[in-house]
């Protein structure tokens, strides 16, 4: 498999998120729910496209990407860029919010494990 429909799907799932995360913002700009939410919420976003970049370039070192030369250069290093530049968001939120949207990842992987392995046993 190419790297085409991740990238895609990335792509597709990526909009919704955002979108999400703006109207968290402005609700909590509006004052209707808890600034620190909003700030949670942009961590959240943050962590996400930089997961997303890092995948692209994973995938352009592996040589799944048709393209050669500086393309391929590209394909590694503009992913990356894009990972140290959300990184760099994320730093300058501080450590807290790091912390929670990564605590908040974690949970998130727990249950998809456990909803898989729920999935996978025979019924």
């Amino acid at each position: 498999m190419t790297g085409v429909p991740w990238a895609r799907a990335a792509r597709t799932t990526s909009r919704p998120l955002l979108a999400g995360a703006r109207s968290v913002y402005g609700i909590a700009a509006d004052g209707v729910l808890p600034p620190r939410l909003a700030r949670l919420t942009d961590a959240m976003v943050l962590i996400s496209f930089i997961a997303v970049n890092l995948s692209l370039a994973y995938l352009g070192v592996r040589g799944r990407t048709p393209a050669h030369g500086v393309r391929r250069a590209a394909d590694v290093a503009v992913p990356a860029l894009g990972a140290a530049l959300c990184g760099g968001l994320l730093v300058e939120g501080g450590w807290t919010w790091i912390a929670a949207a990564g605590a908040v990842a974690g949970l998130g992987a727990v249950l998809a494990t456990v909803s898989a392995a729920q999935r996978s046993e025979p019924r």
